[in-house]
């Protein structure tokens, strides 16, 4: 069972190392969760720090995001 860990993360490796549009795949993907997960981390910080919302008010904030994702999927499979 090791052989077969250690030979798939050579491959993965160098899959990555070796393949330009993989390697700048995986850079734009690491760029994007990035990006949301401080977008996602902000959100207490603006709305109970700067606004003065409580935790269950912060909370309804991501309704926006519920509501966005569902337009979105009837756009999409429509």
């Amino acid at each position: 069972m090791p052989q077969i860990i250690l030979m798939v993360l050579i491959r993965l490796i160098s899959l990555n190392f070796t393949e330009p549009m993989v390697f700048l795949l995986n850079l734009y993907i690491a760029l994007i969760y990035g990006l949301l997960y401080i977008w996602f981390e902000s959100f207490p910080i603006v709305f109970i720090g700067i606004y003065g919302f409580n935790l269950g008010e912060e909370g309804l904030a991501y309704l926006g995001l519920l509501v966005g994702a569902a337009v979105a999927l009837v756009g999409l499979f429509s």
